[in-house]
């Protein structure tokens, strides 16, 4: 059995590709699209990038195999009171634009052994309605992994935390009862 669920794999093995090139940056799980709160919390801890897990795509000829590609999301933000510094960067801190293009071309067909091959879908400015008085420019940077990133993280069922296991108990006719168990696995 994995030691860590795939996400998690995955999200810590993009992470390790980006800080060297971004090391005094805060890395951060977040969710993939931010609420107010969430964004607003996160602002005094800038410079950031949030790592989003947006979901997993199965390829169309994985039969019973869980194989496809990992999404996840990049959000990328920095805080300068100098409008300009926002997006170039400046001696306050780092600027949108290298910070974006540095995140593009470090993942860009990086591969991640065991794992697959980083391909960056979208790097796209991006802002949050309201609050351009906080002086903080964003961006999203949108990435596939794969493919067979997710794979079969358990071999047996006795392998799989509780969780992973799905027991159903059904009731029919006469009030006599069953319980089936289905195992997760190779077919």
């Amino acid at each position: 059995m994995a030691d860590v669920d795939p996400i998690t794999e995955v999200s810590t093995a993009v992470q390790a590709v980006l800080r060297p090139f971004m090391p005094n940056w805060q890395f951060e799980l977040v969710p993939s699209e931010l609420t107010l709160t969430e964004f607003e919390m996160l602002m005094g801890h800038t410079p950031w990038v949030g790592f989003g897990w947006t979901g997993f795509e199965m390829g169309k000829s994985s039969g019973r195999q869980a194989r496809g590609h990992h999404k996840m999301r990049l959000t990328i933000a920095v805080k300068n009171s100098d409008r300009p510094g926002r997006f170039l960067g400046d001696a306050l801190g780092p600027g949108l634009y290298p910070a974006m293009a540095t995140a593009v071309c470090v993942l860009q067909g990086k591969t991640l052994p065991g794992i697959g091959t980083i391909s960056v879908a979208t790097a796209d400015q991006t802002y949050v309605d309201g609050y351009s008085d906080m002086v903080v420019a964003l961006g999203v940077v949108d990435i596939e992994i794969g493919p067979g990133a997710l794979g079969a993280p358990f071999d047996t069922l006795a392998d799989a935390p509780d969780f992973a296991g799905l027991i159903a108990t059904y009731v029919v006719a006469d009030g006599a009862t069953f319980t089936d168990t289905i195992l997760l696995g190779a077919p």
